[in-house]
């Protein structure tokens, strides 16, 4: 998807919005708060944190990842199950999970 960052003259928005097929938003920006005062890499090292109670250890990779986005993908590169437990935590960043059962990856 291309985007032009230029303005939009006599339209507004309305224009753009019904011709992209997609509309990204980011989560702490204007439109949406949902992490506003919650710094990313701090959002990450929890979510690092959760997933080493789930797992015995992490890619070397994944130590290097400070957005919570980015961690997730690299979880489901590691495992769906594991990413289905960071995709929950990120549902609600401000509080862990309680503790479910470690996973055994083959």
């Amino acid at each position: 998807m291309r985007l032009d960052p230029g303005p939009v003259v006599g339209e507004g928005l309305a224009g753009p919005l019904t011709r992209s097929p997609v509309i990204l938003l980011d989560f702490d920006g204007p439109v949406c708060s949902v992490f506003a005062g919650y710094p990313a890499p701090q959002i990450t090292e929890e979510l690092r944190a959760l997933a080493l109670d789930q797992v015995d250890e992490l890619p070397p990779a994944m130590s290097a990842i400070t957005s919570p986005h980015e961690f997730l993908s690299a979880s489901a590169e590691l495992s769906a199950e594991l990413a289905q437990h960071i995709e929950a935590a990120l549902q609600t960043p401000r509080s862990r999970p309680s503790r479910v059962p470690r996973l055994h990856l083959v």
